[in-house]
C-alpha cells in the first residue's frame, strides 16, 4: 500500500495493513485511498471451514452390569457447549438408555456442527447377566387349609416366597386363596412366579360319628371344614 495511503474496509477490523475478523459467507468491499484522494477498491467473498477440534468426552464408568431386560442410562460429559454428543449407535444427546439382550460395547465422540469429531471417543460396556428360570408345580391342599407348591429353578438359585415356608424346593403353608410371589434369585438376579389356589373344604375322619348296629343316620354329615 503506498506511503500516506489509508486502509478501510466494510467489514472487519483494521489495523495498519491488516483487516482482521471479515465474517466468512460476507461480502466485503475494502478501500485503498491514496494521500492524493485516489481511491482504489476490491470486493472478496470467502467461505472459512470453521475451527474443529472437539474435546474427548468422559463417561464416569467404563463398565456396567445389568440382568437381562433391565435397562441403563449412560451419561457422557466434557463435550462443552459448542459440541454435542455422537454414539456408536447414532444417538445424540449426552444421556443415553440402553438395553441391550447381550453384552454390548458403546462408543461416544463430542461432535462439532461442520461433522468433524474428537480423535478419542469414550468406552463404555454394558455386561448382561441372565436371569435364573423358575417353574412351579402344581399346588397341593392340606388338612388345615393351606397349600404348598413344588419348584425348579436354574441350579444355585435362592428361593423366596411372599407367604408360607420356604423348605428346599417347595414352599408349604400358603394360607388358602392368597396369591405367593415366589422368587428365584441368582448372581443378583432374579425371576418371579405367583401362584394363587383355594382349598375346598377337608374331610376328617377323626370327625366321624359311630353309629351302633341297626341304628340310623340321623341325616347329619360329620365333616371339618377348617374355616
Amino acid at each position: 500500500m503506498p506511503a500516506g495511503a489509508t486502509l478501510s474496509s466494510t467489514k472487519g477490523t483494521v489495523a495498519g495493513n491488516t483487516i482482521s475478523g471479515i465474517p466468512s459467507d460476507v461480502l466485503t468491499t475494502i478501500k485503498v485511498t491514496s494521500a492524493a484522494g485516489c481511491m482504489n477498491q476490491t470486493e472478496i467473498y470467502q467461505h472459512c471451514k470453521p475451527v474443529c477440534n472437539p474435546p474427548t468426552p468422559v463417561i464416569a464408568n467404563s463398565s456396567v452390569t445389568i440382568c437381562a431386560k433391565d435397562s441403563v442410562v449412560l451419561t457422557a460429559t466434557g463435550c462443552g457447549s459448542n459440541y454435542g454428543y455422537e454414539w456408536s449407535t447414532d444417538y445424540s444427546l449426552a444421556s443415553y438408555k440402553v438395553a441391550p439382550s447381550t453384552t454390548t460395547t458403546y462408543f461416544v465422540h463430542c461432535k462439532g456442527e461442520a461433522g468433524c469429531v474428537s480423535k478419542d471417543s469414550a468406552v463404555v460396556t454394558v455386561t448382561v447377566k441372565p436371569r435364573p428360570t423358575i417353574t412351579l408345580g402344581t399346588p397341593q391342599c392340606a388338612a388345615n387349609r393351606t397349600y404348598s407348591v413344588s419348584v425348579t429353578a436354574t441350579a444355585g438359585a435362592v428361593i423366596t416366597s411372599s407367604s408360607g415356608t420356604v423348605s428346599g424346593n417347595n414352599v408349604t403353608g400358603i394360607p388358602s386363596g392368597t396369591t405367593a410371589t415366589i422368587t428365584a434369585t441368582l448372581n443378583g438376579c432374579s425371576a418371579s412366579k405367583d401362584t394363587t389356589f383355594t382349598c375346598a373344604g377337608v374331610f376328617d375322619l377323626a370327625l366321624r360319628k359311630v353309629l351302633p348296629n341297626g341304628a340310623k343316620s340321623d341325616g347329619i354329615a360329620w365333616f371339618n371344614s377348617n374355616i
